[in-house]
């Protein structure tokens, strides 16, 4: 994915393996598929599960996309595109098939959402983020 992305990246990335969720939870104060690891320690924290890959490259996608320089910051839904973009799986599917439900089903966001630098309360990140990448793969592609 480093390779995509349009600058260079001034850090490597760190990830942690756990045994399980307990452990994690203990570690970060967080549970999920890959979760950003205490200060000091490491980026990533994880309890390794075969079906948790798309999530584990989303969050390291995340990760890539943070650490852009400053003058390239994107919005928070946008960022998360990005990383989409990257990482290309959302939920077992490539980001792409899920734009043609979603145009069916007349649920794409507006653009003030995507391009929001605060979440609104009607948002939602499982809706905004899989446009955000097509959007994203159009300006990258």
């Amino acid at each position: 994915m480093a390779g995509r992305v349009p600058a260079a990246l001034p850090t490597s990335i760190t990830i942690q393996e756990v045994a399980d969720y307990t452990a994690q939870a203990e570690l970060t104060g967080r549970v999920g598929e890959a979760v950003a690891g205490p200060a000091g320690g490491a980026d990533l924290v994880l309890v390794v599960h075969p079906e948790d890959l798309p999530g584990y490259r989303f969050a390291l996608a995340r990760l890539l996309v943070d650490r852009l320089p400053a003058g390239l910051s994107l919005p928070p839904p946008l960022r998360d595109g990005a990383a989409l973009w990257l990482s290309r799986d959302w939920y077992g599917r490539p980001f792409s098939a899920w734009v043609p439900d979603l145009v069916a089903a007349d649920a794409l966001p507006a653009a003030s959402e995507l391009l929001a630098s605060e979440p609104r309360g009607d948002s939602s990140g499982l809706v905004a983020t899989p446009v955000a990448a097509a959007l994203v793969g159009m300006a990258m592609d």
